[in-house]
C-alpha cells in the first residue's frame, strides 16, 4: 500500500491509498459531481416545490407522482439527494486541495477560494439538514405556538406568536360610478357616487343618494346583505327620487339586466365598480414567553421579523376575511456560513487577481 508524503496531506492521510486519495481529488469526478448538482437545480426550478402533495399526482400521474414524493422532488433543496451531492463536491474539492498540496500551497489565493467553495457546499448541505420552514395562519386575537411545515406536520415554536392587528394598505380607495340614460338611448349622464352623499342628474330629473355598498351582495331571509368583504358581487342600493317621487332600486356591477329599469320610471341605471390597487398589507405581531409579551413587530411585503432565529415574512390574505393573515416562517442557522462563503470567495478572487497582476507586472 502505498501513502502520500507528509507533506501532501498531513499524518492522517498516509493511510489513504494514493490512487483512491487521487480520484478523489480528480477534476474528472467533480465534473460529474457538479453536473449531478446542476441537474438537481434545474429539477428544481422545473418541479413545483412544496405544493400540495395531490398537485403532483395531478400534474405527473400516480406513479411518477408518486415516485417523486418517494424521492422528495417535491422539496428537492432539503432533500438526501441534493445533501449527499453537495457533500461529496465538498470531499472532492477537500481532496483536490490535499492532492495538488505541493503546488496549491504556493498560491494561497487558491486554497482561499477552495475554503470559499467548501463553506458554500457546507453551507447548502447543511441547510437541507437544520432549516426548517412553513406556514402560520392567523386571526387576529389568534395565538399559536407552532407553524404548519411545508410537509403538513405541525413544527413548534419555543415561543407563541398572537396576531394583534392586520390591515390593507391601498393606493386609492374603490371608486363607484353610476351611468343614467333613458329608454330612448339619446341620453346619458355619468358620475362618480359616494355612500352616503345624494348626487343629481339634471338632465335626467332625477336625484340618487347610495344607500349602502354591498360587495358580496346575497338574499336571504332577513333582506339584502353581504356575505363577506370580498368584492366577488358588487351592489348598490339606491334612494332614487324621480319626478317627485322616491323608490329604492338596486345596481349590480356585474349582471347590469337586474333591476336596472322599472315600469314607472323612463330612466334606467347601470353601474361599474372599481377595486382599490393594494399598495400593502401588515400584520402586528406579539411574541409571548411563559404567559407574558416579550416583544412586539409589525411584518409587511418584503419587511420580514426576526425573533429567536426565526423569520416571519407577511406570505398572503383572504379578501374575504380581513382579519386573516398568512405568514411565512423559516429558520436557517447556516445562512451565516454562505454569507462567510461568498465574503471568503471575493477575498480569494481579488487576491487572485492581484497576484496575477503582480506577476505580469
Amino acid at each position: 500500500m502505498r501513502s502520500l508524503p507528509q507533506g501532501r496531506g498531513g499524518t492522517l492521510l498516509t493511510l489513504m491509498p494514493k490512487r483512491f486519495l487521487e480520484f478523489l481529488g480528480s477534476q474528472k469526478l467533480f465534473f460529474v459531481l457538479l453536473s449531478y448538482v446542476l441537474v438537481l437545480c434545474v429539477l428544481g426550478g422545473v418541479i413545483p416545490q412544496n405544493a400540495p402533495l395531490e398537485k403532483y399526482h395531478e400534474l405527473f400521474g400516480s406513479l411518477f407522482g408518486g415516485g417523486l414524493l418517494a424521492l422528495r422532488l417535491n422539496d428537492l433543496f432539503r432533500s438526501p439527494l441534493f445533501t449527499w451531492g453537495l457533500t461529496l463536491t465538498a470531499i472532492n474539492f477537500t481532496a483536490c486541495t490535499f492532492v495538488r498540496w505541493e503546488k496549491s500551497k504556493k498560491r494561497p489565493a487558491v486554497i482561499v477560494s477552495h475554503l470559499a467553495m467548501l463553506l458554500l457546499f457546507a453551507g447548502g448541505a447543511l441547510r437541507g439538514i437544520t432549516s426548517q420552514s412553513g406556514i402560520l395562519p392567523l386571526r387576529i386575537g389568534q395565538d399559536r405556538a407552532s407553524f404548519d411545515r411545508d410537509d403538513g406536520t405541525a413544527s413548534p415554536l419555543p415561543f407563541s406568536v398572537r396576531l394583534k392587528d392586520f390591515h390593507v394598505d391601498y393606493w386609492n380607495p374603490d371608486s363607484h360610478l353610476l351611468s343614467v340614460d333613458n329608454m330612448a338611448g339619446d341620453l346619458r349622464e355619468e358620475a362618480a357616487i359616494e355612500i352616503g352623499k345624494p348626487i343629481s342628474f339634471p338632465k335626467a330629473g332625477v336625484t340618487v343618494t347610495p344607500v349602502r355598498f354591498y360587495p358580496h351582495f346575497v338574499m336571504g331571509e332577513n333582506g339584502p346583505s353581504s356575505l363577506d368583504d370580498s368584492p366577488e358581487n358588487p351592489a348598490v342600493e339606491l334612494r332614487v327620487t324621480d319626478k317627485g317621487k322616491e323608490h329604492r332600486r338596486f345596481v349590480f356591477a356585474r349582471f347590469g339586466d337586474i333591476h336596472a329599469d322599472r315600469a314607472d320610471s323612463d330612466v334606467r341605471f347601470s353601474y361599474a365598480f372599481q377595486a382599490g390597487r393594494i399598495k400593502q398589507f401588515e400584520s402586528l405581531l406579539s411574541f409571548e414567553e411563559n404567559g407574558r409579551e416579550v416583544a412586539v413587530k409589525t411584518v409587511r411585503v418584503n419587511t420580514p421579523a426576526a425573533w429567536r432565529g426565526f423569520r416571519f415574512f407577511q406570505s398572503g390574505y383572504d379578501p374575504k376575511d380581513p382579519e386573516f393573515s398568512t405568514l411565512q416562517v423559516s429558520k436557517d442557522p447556516t445562512v451565516w456560513l454562505v454569507y462567510l462563503g461568498f465574503l471568503v470567495l471575493t477575498v480569494g478572487v481579488a487576491w487572485s487577481f492581484l497576484q496575477r497582476r503582480e506577476f505580469e507586472l
